[in-house]
């Protein structure tokens, strides 16, 4: 008899959950353009389930609640742009309006308009922020900041006229959050702030997929421990395309490219992606390309860093950089086109192998180790230390570009390059240094240890693709 009791008990337990499962699961709120979604969105339960309609989502600014999900279905577009009205004023057309200013970060000397947060567009175009009311011309506009006016030089009437105004799309504190299917796009986000994640590091556990981020001012998305972003792009963002902060996050299969529109100083923190503070950091599978700055680059106390699987090509900047920070694996890339390959800064306790490099006329380094003295961190001194750089197969394309350790030699501990195919098709026979930022040919290096196994060929390489690869 208890046995039966027992039975019935879990068959009734067992019931209970899944018209429970099932109730919950059908409970999906359905969101379009024309209702007041804000408000639903916030007065719905925690664990709520959005499904939104395709359509444009007008100055959206969203604060999940834990466990939350919201899907787009790649047609549900959240726009934090305004439509703003352009009168005629003499010659010009202005509008009255005050713009955001972000109290951080800094701007390279062409693009002195960068801090100014909101971003004017003509019929999806970009207009380029100009400060002086001289530069006006077709493609551009101007902000008096006594008279609180906008300005651009061509009617507008006829014409779709937007300005970046709302902060973020997705922020908050909550956790378990869902995203999938967006294109999010004119944020006028600050630096360092993600439009879809908010200020960086804040978005723990939060799964962002499908998701397409362009012309925000700041960030595209960034995120916390915990976290995933995968199968997205982010593209045409002011600063970064990605950022991360925290624990245990991963940078899947993604496409980031033509990021840094707004024109933020490289050497401060633009281009591709930044992150910083990271344990247990997976990078694999990105097709990183054409920023203005950096393409994958880890900062400051980032340890158990892996880089495997992307395709880094024609950034300005580097492609990846390791740097201020410890244990790190960097496999398997294809880096291509940029002024740096890879280069490994004042850290520690890292591997580079089966890489393909290839340096462009003007570039200026294949595979270096810097180092020098930046003082201690988290985990330990930023010392060149323990460096592993093999089976690379590197192609200098110019005269000039190098590979090896810069740096002071008696700090460098266990620098180790070795068994990296070379193949020199732009002239040159001085590709290598070692302690010395002055390249000289590889006998000279290799004379003090450096880079045995070598070996050097005036042909091209037999390429092989270690995105491909197995491994």
């Amino acid at each position: 008899m208890a046995k039966n009791v027992l039975i019935f008990l879990q068959v009734t337990v067992l019931g209970f959950a899944s018209a429970a499962f099932a109730a919950n699961a059908s409970s999906v709120v359905r969101l379009k353009p024309d209702q007041d979604f804000a408000s639903i969105i916030k007065n719905a339960p925690a664990g709520s389930q959005f499904e939104f309609a395709a359509g444009d989502y007008r100055m959206a600014s969203i604060t999940p609640k834990t466990g939350d999900s919201f899907r787009g279905n790649g047609q549900a577009v959240l726009n934090g742009a305004k439509l703003v009205t352009f009168r005629q004023d003499g010659k010009l057309w202005s509008i009255s309006e005050q713009l955001g200013r972000s109290r951080n970060g800094s701007c390279e000397p062409s693009r002195p308009a960068c801090l100014i947060l909101n971003d004017l567009f003509i019929d999806d175009k970009l207009q380029t922020l100009v400060l002086d009311r001289s530069q006006l011309t077709v493609g551009t506009w101007y902000y008096d900041q006594a008279s609180l006016k906008a300005y651009i030089s061509v009617d507008p009437t006829g014409h779709k006229v937007e300005l970046g105004s709302a902060p973020l799309a997705f922020a908050g504190s909550a956790t378990d959050v869902t995203i999938d299917g967006f294109t999010v796009e004119k944020y006028a986000n600050s630096p360092q702030t993600g439009a879809v994640g908010g200020y960086n590091g804040s978005a723990h556990s939060w799964i962002i997929r499908h998701v397409e981020t362009r012309w925000n001012h700041g960030v595209g998305i960034a995120v916390g421990s915990n976290s995933i972003i995968q199968s997205s792009n982010s593209h045409h963002n002011g600063q970064l395309g990605m950022a991360a902060h925290g624990e245990n996050i991963q940078i899947l299969d993604n496409t980031i490219s033509n990021n840094n529109y707004a024109g933020f100083k490289i050497v401060w923190e633009a281009g591709g992606t930044k992150f910083s503070g990271s344990d247990h950091l997976l990078v694999r599978g990105n097709v990183v390309e054409a920023n203005y700055g950096n393409g994958l680059w880890t900062d400051i106390d980032n340890i158990h860093v892996v880089y495997e699987k992307n395709r880094v090509l024609n950034n300005t900047g580097a492609g990846i950089v390791h740097e201020i920070s410890y244990d790190a694996v960097i496999r398997n890339n294809f880096v291509s086109g940029n002024r740096v390959g890879i280069i490994i800064i004042l850290s520690s306790n890292v591997q580079a192998y089966g890489n393909v490099v290839e340096v462009p006329p003007n570039g200026t380094d294949a595979i270096r180790v810097a180092n020098g003295n930046r003082g201690e961190g988290k985990f330990g001194p930023y010392v060149a230390h323990d460096i592993r750089v093999y089976d690379n197969i590197i192609t200098f394309l110019g005269s000039s570009g190098r590979s090896g350790l810069s740096g002071p030699l008696d700090t460098a501990r266990n620098v180790v390059f070795e068994n990296n195919q070379y193949h020199l098709l732009g002239g040159g026979n001085a590709h290598w240094i070692w302690g010395s930022p002055n390249p000289v040919p590889l006998s000279e290096v290799q004379r003090v240890g450096s880079d045995k196994g070598a070996k050097v060929s005036r042909e091209p390489a037999k390429m092989i693709d270690p995105t491909r690869s197995p491994e």
